[in-house]
Order: structure tokens, then sequence, then C-alpha cells
């Protein structure tokens, strides 16, 4: 069963891989820091890296990107629409390019990971 941990060469993604590794699965990393470098922002780029994975089981998305700022009225537009790019995109070219074949399939899983902040929320996260 192949799993795709798209971002995996971080610190939560090595440990994701590691688990999933541990746990008998067949694990591709996708990363713009892997080897090769593979940018999940680009949408054929994204469905290669899918495609590259025999047995598609699941997909775990941890590619995104936290900054912290100013309050929101304080926020400059660019950096909103850049970080909603980094957060949202990957996440949808993922899904556009698994989705079929976990469908075909009958069966799989998709899974995105967030920051902490979004379950402890502190102010100027």
């Amino acid at each position: 069963m192949g799993v795709l941990v798209a971002g995996g060469t971080g610190a939560l993604g090595e440990a994701v891989v590691s688990d999933l590794t541990d746990a008998g699965y067949d694990v591709t990393v996708a990363d713009r820091r892997g080897d090769p470098p593979v940018d999940l922002l680009d949408t054929a780029a994204a469905a290669e890296a899918v495609g590259s994975v025999p047995d598609l089981e699941a997909v775990v998305n941890l590619v995104g990107g936290f900054g912290m700022g100013p309050k929101v009225e304080a926020v400059d537009p660019e950096d909103f629409e850049r970080m909603l790019r980094l957060n949202l995109v990957p996440a949808f070219n993922l899904a556009r390019a698994a989705m079929p074949a976990m469908t075909a399939r009958g069966s799989g899983a998709f899974v995105c990971i967030s920051a902490r902040a979004a379950l402890e929320p502190f102010s100027g996260a």
C-alpha cells in the first residue's frame, strides 16, 4: 500500500514518514527540499508526484506555512495571498490528482495537517 507524504522533509514530515514506514506502508515523499525537489504549487508536478506512487492508498499533506504578523488590519494583502496560496493550492493540486485514483480503487484517505495555532489560537496567530 502506497502513501504519498507531501512536505515530508521537515521535522513533522520525518516523524510521519517514520511512523508510516514502521507501520509497513511504502512511503513516497514529495517536497520542494526533496531529491528531486517537487513544487506542489504546480498542477503537473503534483499530478506526477501522485502518479509515482504505486497502489496509492493515502496522501498526507503537510505542505504549508505559518507567519506571525501584525493584526489583520495591518497585514499586507500580498502577504495574505502568499500564505493563502502556500496553504491551499498544494492541497487542491494533490486532491485533484489523487481522488480519481482512490475513487477507482474504492478506498483511500486524504489527510491535511495544520499548524498548532488552529487548535490553540493566540494573539498574532
